[in-house]
C-alpha cells in the first residue's frame, strides 16, 4: 500500500511538473504545482468508494459493524497522515478538513441511518442507485448539497446544457473570474489591507478561503457530470452569498457560507440534545452543539498544520490554556494550537443566540447596510485571530500568478 501510494504521489508530481514546464509557467509561478488542482488525493477517494460500494450491499444490521473498522483503518492511512511533499499549507488544511468530513458523513449514515429510506433519490431504483450514491459520498463530498437530499437553504441549480454550464459558468466565471478575485484579495492581505485596516484584511482572507473551497467544489462537479454520475441540475452554487430577505449572522452561516458541515453537524447535535423537553433550552443547545461540532472539525485542521515549521505555538492565547495535554498517555493534544478555531465557532453560536433574542423581544431588523456592519463588527476580531492561528501553524495563502 505504501509503495503504491508513493508511486501515485510521484506520478502526480511528474504530471504537474510536465504541465508547468510546457505552458503553465508562462502564466503561473512554481507554486501552482503544489496547488489543490494537482494535490487532490483522488486515489483515497477511489479506495473509499470501493469500500462503501461493497458495504452498502450488505444487510443494514451488520453493515455498521463491518464498515466502522474498515473506515477507521482507511482514515489512519489517509492523506491526513501522508500528503504530497511540499504541498502548500492551504491545500493541506482543505484536504484534512474534507477528508475528516468525508468519514464523518459516511459513518454518520452507515451507523445511524437506514440509507435506503433516508438518502436515496426517489426517482432511482435502490439497487441501480447504490453505486451512484457511493460515488457521490466518496468523491464529491465537497458539495453544499447532498446528491440524494435537498437542503432547504440551498436552491436547486438551473438545468443548463452541459457545454454552457461547464464552459461559461464554471471555466470562465467560477474558476477564471473568481481566480482573479482571489489574487486581488491576496494582494490586499499581503499589503496589510492597503491602509484600510483589519476589516479589509479580514474580508480579503475570507475571499481567499471562499475561492479555495469553490475551486475544489467545481473540480468535483466537472468530474462527476463528465463521468455521468450526476446531472447539471444537481449542482447549485456552493455559496449563496447575499441571498435572503433579511441579513444576519444566522443567515451568513445557514445560507451564505457553504453548507458542507451543516446537515451532519446538526444531526449529531440533535442526537445529543434533541430530547430536551424545554423548547427554548433545546433550541439553544442544538445551535451551540452544531457550532461546537463545526469548531472541533476546524480545530482538527489547525492541529494538523506543520506547527514545527511555523511558530510552534500561538503567542497570544490566554495563559490558562495549556500548551500540551496528554490524555491517558495515548492522545496528545495541544489546546493552544486550536484555541481560536474553537473560539470562532463558539462565539458565532453565541451571536446567533443573541440575534434570536433580539428578534424575539424587539423584532426583525431589515436595514441591510447596518446588518453588514453588524456582521463585520462581531466577526472581525475572531476571524483575524483564527487566521493568525493558521499562519502561526505554517499556513500560507499562496499566490500562483507569475511575478
Amino acid at each position: 500500500m505504501n509503495f503504491m501510494s508513493n508511486k501515485i504521489i510521484e506520478n502526480k508530481q511528474l504530471i504537474a511538473n510536465y504541465l508547468y514546464d510546457n505552458g503553465l509557467k508562462f502564466i503561473f509561478n512554481e507554486k501552482i504545482i503544489h496547488s489543490p488542482v494537482f494535490t487532490l488525493p483522488l486515489e483515497h477517494y477511489f479506495l473509499h468508494y470501493l469500500i462503501v460500494s461493497f458495504i452498502i450491499y450488505l444487510p443494514s444490521k451488520p453493515r455498521k459493524y463491518v464498515y466502522t473498522p474498515i473506515a477507521i483503518l482507511h482514515l489512519i492511512y489517509s492523506p491526513i497522515n501522508k500528503i504530497v511533499n511540499r504541498a502548500d499549507q492551504l491545500s493541506i488544511l482543505m484536504q484534512n478538513f474534507v477528508l475528516t468530513q468525508l468519514f464523518n458523513m459516511t459513518i454518520n449514515l452507515l451507523m445511524f441511518e437506514e440509507i435506503e429510506k433516508t438518502d436515496f433519490k426517489k426517482d432511482r431504483k435502490i439497487e441501480n442507485g447504490k453505486l451512484y450514491w457511493a460515488f457521490d459520498r466518496c468523491s464529491v463530498n465537497l458539495r453544499g448539497i447532498g446528491w440524494n437530499f435537498q437542503m432547504k437553504n440551498v436552491p436547486e441549480a438551473s438545468n443548463d446544457g452541459f457545454i454552457k454550464f461547464v464552459i461559461l459558468k464554471i471555466m470562465f466565471y467560477e474558476i477564471g473570474f473568481k481566480y482573479i478575485l482571489y489574487e486581488i484579495a491576496g494582494y490586499i492581505y499581503e499589503h496589510n489591507g492597503l491602509g484600510m485596516g483589519k476589516i479589509s484584511m479580514m474580508l480579503s482572507v475570507v475571499m481567499q478561503i471562499y475561492f479555495g473551497f469553490n475551486l475544489m467544489y467545481w473540480i468535483a462537479c466537472v468530474s462527476s457530470v463528465s463521468f455521468g454520475f450526476s446531472n447539471v441540475k444537481d449542482w447549485p452554487d456552493m455559496f449563496q452569498m447575499f441571498k435572503g430577505d433579511k441579513w444576519s449572522m444566522q443567515v451568513f452561516w445557514s445560507i451564505w457560507w457553504h453548507q458542507y458541515l451543516s446537515r451532519d453537524s446538526y444531526l449529531l447535535s440533535k442526537r445529543i440534545f434533541g430530547n430536551i423537553r424545554n423548547k427554548n433550552l433545546r433550541r439553544m443547545m442544538l445551535i451551540m452543539g452544531t457550532f461546537i461540532i463545526c469548531g472541533v472539525i476546524h480545530a482538527m485542521g489547525s492541529l494538523n498544520l506543520d506547527w514545527d515549521g511555523g511558530k510552534k505555538y500561538n503567542d497570544d492565547v490566554p495563559n490558562f490554556i495549556p500548551l500540551e495535554l496528554n490524555i491517558l498517555n495515548i492522545i496528545k493534544l495541544s489546546p493552544n494550537r486550536c484555541f481560536y478555531s474553537m473560539l470562532l465557532f463558539i462565539w458565532s453560536g453565541i451571536i446567533v443566540l443573541i440575534e434570536g433574542l433580539i428578534k424575539r423581544f424587539i423584532g426583525e431588523f431589515n436595514n441591510k447596510p447596518l446588518s453588514i456592519l453588524w456582521m463585520i463588527i462581531v466577526q472581525c476580531y475572531p476571524v483575524l485571530m483564527y487566521i493568525g492561528e493558521l499562519k502561526a501553524g505554517g499556513l500560507e495563502f499562496p499566490k500562483y500568478t507569475a511575478r
